[in-house]
C-alpha cells in the first residue's frame, strides 16, 4: 500500500504547521491576532504578532515566565511606531536597498504625517518581517498489517523570510509526530539571501535536541544582515507496525533576544520555554 501525502527577548517565533514546540514547547499556546495567509500546506505570519503579544504583559507577568530584569528591559525599550517613523524619512531607493517592497514602502510613507500613537497595528504587521512554513509528505509507504508490519515516511518542512527580521539570534526548526515512531536522516539546509533574494550563502544546520520517539529540533543560525530560508527533511518509520495513518506537525522558533532556545516534547505537542512563543500551527495526516 502506497499513498504520496506533508514560540521580548530570544522571541522564538513558532509557527507550527503539524509536526509540532525553553523551554521550547508547544502544549497549550494561543494563535497570534492574525494570520496572514494559511492554505493545506503554508502558514504565514508576521514578526509583529510576537513582539505585540509580549509587550502586552507586565513586568510581573514576564518576570513569572521567566524572563530577566534585563530580557524585560530589551523589550520595554524596543519602540516599533518610532522605527518606523524613522523609516519614513528615508527615500524609496534606500529602503529599496533594505529590502523593502512596494507594499511595504506605501506603508512606511503612510506614517510620515502622523503622530506615533495613531499608527495601527496593521501597518506596523505589513512592515515587520514574515515567515512562511510549509509542511509536506514526499512518501508514505507501509506494507504487512498492524501487528506486523512496516511504516516508512518521508517529510519536507520548507521555511522562508521575506526580509531580514528584526533579530538574528537562533532559530530552530522543530518536528514532532504522534504516534510512536523511529526518526532517522534528519537533514537541514539553510539558504542566505541578499535583500534582492539573491543567495549569499548556503549552510547546513544541526540536531540540537530529539526525542527518539516524539520529535526532533533542528538548529538554524542567520548570518548578520540576511535573511534566510531552506530546506529541512526526516524520515519517520516502525519496523514492526503498518500504520493506517500518522499525524505531524512542524513548528518554528525564532529568538528576539539573546536566550539560547530549548525545546521538550510531550507526545506531538512541543514546547518552547521563556523565549520562544507558538505563532500558530497546522496539522498534517499521512494516510
Amino acid at each position: 500500500m502506497k499513498k504520496s501525502a506533508e514560540r521580548l527577548i530570544a522571541l522564538l517565533l513558532v509557527l507550527c504547521l503539524m509536526i509540532g514546540t525553553s523551554n521550547i514547547t508547544f502544549a497549550n499556546t494561543d494563535r497570534p491576532e492574525k494570520t496572514l495567509k494559511e492554505d493545506a500546506n503554508n502558514f504565514v505570519i508576521s514578526e509583529y504578532d510576537l513582539y505585540k503579544d509580549l509587550s502586552q504583559k507586565s513586568d510581573s507577568e514576564l518576570k513569572l515566565e521567566g524572563y530577566s530584569d534585563k530580557n524585560i528591559k530589551e523589550l520595554r525599550e524596543k519602540n516599533p511606531k518610532a522605527e518606523l517613523k524613522k523609516l519614513s524619512e528615508k527615500s524609496i531607493l534606500e529602503l529599496k536597498a533594505l529590502g523593502y517592497d512596494q507594499e511595504r514602502i506605501n506603508a512606511i510613507y503612510s506614517v510620515k504625517n502622523l503622530d506615533e500613537n495613531q499608527i495601527s497595528d496593521e501597518v506596523l504587521r505589513v512592515v515587520w518581517a514574515k515567515v512562511e512554513l510549509t509542511l509536506r509528505s514526499l512518501s508514505y509507504t507501509t506494507t504487512g498489517t498492524l501487528t506486523k508490519g512496516t511504516t516508512n515516511a518521508r517529510l519536507m518542512a520548507t521555511w522562508k523570510w521575506d526580509l531580514c527580521p528584526s533579530t538574528t539570534y537562533i532559530d530552530k526548526l522543530v518536528f514532532s509526530w504522534g504516534k510512536s515512531l523511529a526518526s532517522k536522516d534528519a537533514d537541514i539546509t539553510i539558504k542566505h539571501y541578499s535583500s534582492t533574494d539573491k543567495v549569499k550563502k548556503t549552510t547546513k544546520g544541526t540536531v540540537a535536541e530529539k526525542d527518539p520517539n516524539h520529535g526532533c529540533a533542528l538548529e538554524i543560525k542567520f548570518v548578520a544582515g540576511l535573511k534566510n530560508g531552506g530546506n529541512a527533511y526526516i524520515t519517520l518509520y516502525s519496523s514492526q507496525q503498518a500504520l493506517k495513518n500518522i499525524e505531524c506537525k512542524v513548528t518554528y522558533g525564532h529568538s528576539m533576544v539573546t536566550l539560547t532556545p530549548s525545546v521538550s516534547w510531550n507526545g506531538a505537542s512541543v514546547s518552547f520555554g521563556t523565549s520562544t512563543k507558538d505563532m500558530g500551527s497546522k496539522t498534517i495526516t499521512l494516510e
